[in-house]
């Protein structure tokens, strides 16, 4: 070394700061030499992977309405309508589909859509003059399975032969099932026995 030094002037010390220089220079070089081939695509991939990660790991499907919060296993308020309260806070009430008991021939006024009933029950309501046969039509209950639990006949309270609506009442007994839910179903009274001639409308129910 003491040759090299004698030759160049320079001690050992600045000779290796000066190699060390000159491969920082070259792997510097080299880092922006491949920057420059590869930098897009590895940056694009990237980009790709955190994209994947993100849809997989903290994205959560959304949540609009009372059926996806019921779903994802909510808190439900036995409210009528009911209502399902998110772990975030936020509430979704049930949509009864009020229509399902309300149409040009009958009208239900108690019980409710998804009410929680006991027995005896008093239902009411109103139905057009056809569709009563003796001033009666058949009421039934069942359970979430469509088996029956119990009849009842509704009797007109006024003149049912007539096209007008017509007051009618019943009192339903009944057992209280394994299920929670059931179904009660007004049905036309129907003495031709001709299917065209059938009618009837079903109301979801709850047990209490």
């Amino acid at each position: 070394m003491s040759k090299f030094k004698n030759q160049l002037g320079f001690s050992d010390t600045i000779s290796m700061l000066i190699v060390s220089a000159i491969i920082a220079v070259i792997f510097i070089g080299g880092v922006f030499v491949w920057q420059e081939v590869n930098g897009d695509k590895a940056i694009s991939n990237f980009l790709n992977i955190w994209r994947e990660e993100v849809s997989h790991k903290t994205l959560e499907p959304a949540m609009n309405n009372f059926a996806d919060c019921l779903a994802e296993g909510n808190t439900i308020l036995e409210s009528y309508p009911r209502q399902c309260v998110s772990k975030e806070g936020r509430v979704f009430v049930e949509d009864l589909g009020e229509a399902i008991v309300d149409n040009t021939m009958i009208k239900v006024a108690q019980p409710q859509v998804g009410q929680f009933i006991s027995s005896p029950l008093t239902i009411k309501g109103q139905a057009k003059g056809p569709w009563f046969f003796e001033a009666s039509f058949p009421i039934v209950l069942t359970d979430e399975e469509g088996n029956e639990i119990s009849t009842v006949v509704a009797t007109a309270q006024d003149d049912w032969m007539t096209e007008d609506m017509v007051d009618f009442e019943a009192e339903l007994i009944f057992d209280k099932p394994d299920s929670n839910k059931g179904f009660l179903i007004f049905r036309k009274d129907n003495p031709s026995g001709l299917a065209e001639n059938d009618d009837s409308i079903t109301l979801p129910i709850f047990f209490q």
